[in-house]
């Protein structure tokens, strides 16, 4: 079964999203305040369910997140839990160097959501 790519151009309050398993593309980027975070996720959440049963042999999953909000880190755990389930998935969180150094942590979130999925991300900074 072919999946359809989901494609989301990036707006003042949502991010860009590419999940495009035929050219293996996975990203979100941008910001992420949607008034209504589960509404917005639940489309990413059942799209990678569909992909994690018949994955391509890697996949990696890139996030470069400006900001995000409370409610969105929220809905991340679900998407994550997904992302577990695919064979041989990598994540790429990438973060701002600067912010690093203000509040001493990468990305305190997205270390957790790493521990909870069990997944290691590949934290890189955006500079590099």
């Amino acid at each position: 079964m072919l999946l359809e790519p989901l494609v989301r151009d990036k707006k003042e309050d949502t991010p860009l999203t590419i999940l495009d398993a035929q050219q293996g593309i996975f990203e979100l980027s941008g910001r992420s305040l949607p008034e209504d975070a589960t509404t917005f996720y639940d489309p990413i959440v059942a799209w990678l369910a569909n992909y994690a049963t018949s994955p391509n042999p890697n996949s990696e999953f890139v996030f470069k997140f400006e900001y995000y909000n409370t409610a969105t880190s929220r809905t991340l755990i679900r998407l994550f839990d997904e992302i577990a389930k695919v064979p041989n998935a990598t994540v790429v969180w990438y973060y701002d160097p600067a912010d690093a150094e203000e509040e001493g942590e990468i990305d305190e979130v997205a270390q957790d959501l790493s521990a909870l999925s069990g997944i290691p991300f590949d934290f890189r900074s955006i500079e590099s």
